[in-house]
């Protein structure tokens, strides 16, 4: 540190252009080092194209929160860059995997603002199922609703329209049945799943807060999964 504060800012970025160059032509994988020594030299877009690297680097072996960290660094050092929805979503999953579910539905609003439209809705539902699971109830039933009107299901308006939607959707599958029907040639349409885990997600983050509205919403979800015949679902 001593003979570091002798050096010149001009030459300290200097000597990290250097150091940058020398990585690249000896062809060393290390997007930690480089992010570093790109930041430090001036050089902030290929800076923030390794600290993506970097950070799903660090996804891959489990390193969720330095993830984060990285995923961070690239949003913040190129916030116009192409692959801002991607790094968004990077983000996103790195929180989620972290336990750290409100970041993480920050994290999947930003992401759909830039995605296509059918990512921009299932990041939408990623967000809400995990503003529930985090505790943000009003937040997640705000956003879980206008999900769930988007693929045209209604919450039940109180309890007692909760029960009856249950009572009548528990006799529907008590006639059809909980087996899954083959339906090798039969479509299954984006918006036939959006609608499938939007439900799951409502399901997951309500029921020990609204238990009543989540098992109604629960059991509409599996008689549409089992409609589609969608062997995950």
């Amino acid at each position: 540190e001593t003979l570091a504060a002798r050096v010149s800012p001009d030459s300290t970025r200097q000597i990290h252009e250097l150091l940058a160059q020398v990585l690249v032509a000896h062809g060393d994988d290390d997007p930690e080092a480089l992010f570093d020594h790109y930041r430090a030299a001036g050089y902030p877009t290929l800076a923030a194209t390794q600290a993506a690297a970097a950070a799903a680097k660090a996804s891959g072996v489990l390193a969720f929160d330095l993830a984060a960290t990285f995923y961070r660094h690239a949003l913040h050092l190129h916030p116009d860059a192409g692959e801002r929805a991607e790094w968004s979503t990077g983000l996103a999953r790195a929180l989620e995997n972290a336990g750290r579910p409100v970041e993480a539905a920050d994290a999947y609003l930003d992401a759909a603002v830039q995605a296509p439209g059918a990512d921009r809705l299932e990041w939408r539902r990623k967000a809400a199922e995990l503003l529930l699971i985090g505790g943000q109830i009003d937040r997640g039933l705000a956003a879980i609703d206008d999900v769930l009107r988007t693929v045209g299901v209604r919450l039940a308006s109180g309890p007692q329209a909760a029960l009856a939607s249950l009572a009548l959707r528990r006799l529907l599958l008590r006639l059809r049945g909980i087996e899954l029907r083959a339906r090798p040639n039969a479509p299954i349409t984006q918006g036939d799943l959006l609608r499938i885990d939007a439900c799951w997600s409502m399901t997951v983050g309500m029921a020990m807060v609204d238990s009543l509205r989540a098992a109604d919403v629960n059991v509409r979800q599996l008689l549409w999964a089992l409609r589609v015949g969608d062997p995950y679902r």
